[in-house]
């Protein structure tokens, strides 16, 4: 019968000598993992804070452009009724 493949320093039996459980070695394989997974969380943390103040920047942009053309707008109706009255 084949034995299934162990994780590194764990013999087939499922013991991984003296002074090391199975856990530990599980743990120490997933290390790696976790690091990757930890530097990916705080790039997109990061990404988000930007994203954040972009939208904020832009909000700022969009509130002024509506106020400019609220105003043209009520410049067109005074041009209007000035027009209308000649």
């Amino acid at each position: 019968m084949a034995s299934r493949p162990q994780p590194l320093g764990v013999a087939s039996d499922g013991f991984a000598g003296p002074g090391h459980s199975p856990q530990a070695a599980t743990v120490g394989n997933m290390e790696p993992r976790i690091e990757v997974l930890i530097n990916r969380i705080n790039e997109v943390q990061q990404a988000k804070k930007k994203a954040v103040e972009e939208l904020g920047e832009a909000q700022t942009v969009w509130d002024t452009l509506q106020k400019e053309l609220d105003s043209l707008h009520e410049e067109k109706v005074r041009m209007k009724e000035i027009l209308s009255k000649k």
